[in-house]
């Protein structure tokens, strides 16, 4: 790990570290001792002993248990980014998903005079952005939660406990649909769970390309953001 930080900081790659504090984002050095905090994919999901695997192949995501599909996406989802992680604090882990869909407007809008309020949320080939949560309820695989079309697509997720308060946070890099630009996330942002969906923390904006979750020795997660 000593030899990836010691690259990025000698590597033409703008490499910006931040801490989150509880009020937002403080910028803060890069640690000599960071300690990259990989997405997790494997864990016992139905609590059966053995662990499942989540993995993608042609942008679909496929759960494996046992050398066993038990679960896989719906074709017409294209997955772009998998993780494990327990984001509802429910204390158990579920699978979530960053996904883009078929566009669906919302039932309600059809009835209203001034219908169509999340048109614009979809990309030029009427796709949308989603995250989807995964869990093992009444004996099945099946979906726990899924937020709306999203205003301002995730490009990348991640989870972790950056204020070391004991509950994992979501974390996402944002952009603009149909943006292809090099550094197309417009904006970091944290959230936490309110019991039905995610309320935001706090958010960064800037120019991004990427970003990880680094902790060290002390334990202090800091966002890392990597553009390039």
């Amino acid at each position: 790990m000593l030899i990836l930080c010691s690259s990025l900081q000698l590597s033409p790659i703008r490499v910006n570290a931040y801490h989150y504090s509880g009020a937002g984002f403080l910028s803060t050095p890069l640690s000599t001792d960071a300690l990259f905090i990989p997405p997790i994919t494997q864990a016992d999901l139905d609590g059966n002993g053995v662990p499942e695997n989540i993995v993608i192949n042609n942008e679909q995501a496929f759960l494996i248990s046992n050398g066993q599909y038990v679960w896989e996406s719906p074709p017409d989802w294209q997955v772009l980014q998998t993780l494990i992680s327990d984001l509802d604090q429910d204390d158990k882990s579920e699978i979530i998903l960053l996904i883009r869909r078929p566009f669906h407007p919302w039932p309600v809008d059809q009835w209203l005079p001034f219908g169509g309020r999340i048109e614009d949320f979809q990309d030029s080939s009427g796709m949308s952005c989603h995250i989807i949560m995964i869990g093992w309820k009444d004996g099945r695989y099946k979906e726990i939660w899924a937020g709306s079309s999203m205003s301002q697509p995730a490009l990348s997720i991640s989870a972790a406990d950056l204020d070391q308060d004991g509950q994992i946070e979501l974390i996402t890099m944002e952009g603009i649909y149909d943006d292809t630009s090099i550094f197309p996330g417009k904006t970091i942002k944290l959230w936490e769970w309110n019991g039905f969906g995610f309320s935001l923390l706090t958010s960064l904006p800037g120019k991004f390309n990427n970003f990880m979750i680094f902790t060290t020795q002390s334990k202090q997660s800091a966002i890392t953001i990597i553009a390039y």
